[in-house]
């Protein structure tokens, strides 16, 4: 039995792996995303005046444009998107 993987096998296993990892931390950010909204739900019905409410509004817009998509890493789906589809142009599926 040969249990020798050539080397674009290796890269095909490679390259889906790294999309899988990639789904998992956009899948990650999100989830930790929707805690702290969760949380910023909470804290926005509980606020008094609407000068608190607004704050909070804008404490959850901080965490959307500045935390999620960061945290997101879309460089990585965006590289394993890329090396998936370059293997499968390669192999003649593109």
């Amino acid at each position: 039995m040969n249990t020798m993987i050539n080397e674009d096998e290796l890269e095909r296993r490679y390259a889906i792996q790294k999309g899988t990892d990639a789904l998992k931390q956009l899948r990650a950010a999100f989830d930790r995303a929707s805690r702290d909204l969760a949380q910023y739900e909470s804290r926005y019905e509980e606020a008094e005046g609407l000068k608190e409410k607004a704050q909070v509004l804008n404490w959850a817009l901080n965490l959307v444009s500045t935390g999620v998509l960061p945290n997101a890493r879309l460089d990585l789906t965006a590289c394993a998107q890329a090396e998936l589809h370059a293997i499968a142009k390669r192999e003649g599926r593109a």
